[in-house]
């Protein structure tokens, strides 16, 4: 899947903005507009340490993303984790139940992607409807096709976004899924 991305212009490369092989990692994504392209999929630590640090620095309830592509995932991250939401980042559905199992506090909201290898968003939605623990999660569909309106009303979720997604649709819609289980931030 393709979706818009419109960089800001760069400046000259810091060296702490490379991923070593001197290609700029510093954030060219825009504050609103839409996400991500190919030239996000770069490795790049500065990207990295930032979702590690909002993980731990959030003010808000915590989201976990299930999301197979990375510069997805990580843009969507950015973005939820700019607006004072804690992140957790699954790329299958085999991923998201090791950390919903192994972390004590449950997020507040799950942005799910439907068609993932290994366990899809299918799969996982079951699974968190015949978990008890995990059965009032707020789940946020977020899917290319067309049918993901239904898709999402099929396996309960909060709500449903159509990618390519503006980012001010995304944190409405995890902002309004978190204020359903009372950690609306």
């Amino acid at each position: 899947m393709v979706v818009l991305l419109h960089p800001r212009p760069r400046r000259a490369s810091h060296p702490a903005r490379t991923n070593g092989k001197g290609r700029d990692c510093g954030s060219g994504f825009p504050e609103r507009g839409i996400v991500p392209c190919a030239e996000a999929q770069c490795s790049c630590p500065v990207r990295e340490r930032r979702v590690v640090q909002a993980m731990t620095q959030a003010s808000g309830g915590d989201v976990l993303i299930v999301e197979d592509d990375p510069a997805l995932r990580e843009v969507y991250g950015e973005v939820l984790a700019g607006e004072g939401f804690g992140i957790r980042l699954a790329a299958n559905g085999h991923e998201a139940l090791a950390l919903l199992t192994a972390e004590p506090e449950l997020p507040c909201a799950i942005l799910l992607d439907l068609r993932m290898p290994g366990m899809n968003g299918w799969e996982l939605a079951d699974r968190l409807r015949d978990t008890v623990r995990w059965q009032r999660l707020p789940i946020v569909v977020i899917a290319a096709h067309y049918l993901v309106a239904d898709e999402a009303e099929r396996i309960g979720a909060a709500s449903w976004l159509q990618k390519p997604v503006t980012l001010d649709r995304l944190v409405a819609a995890v902002r309004g899924a978190c204020a359903q289980l009372g950690g609306a931030v």
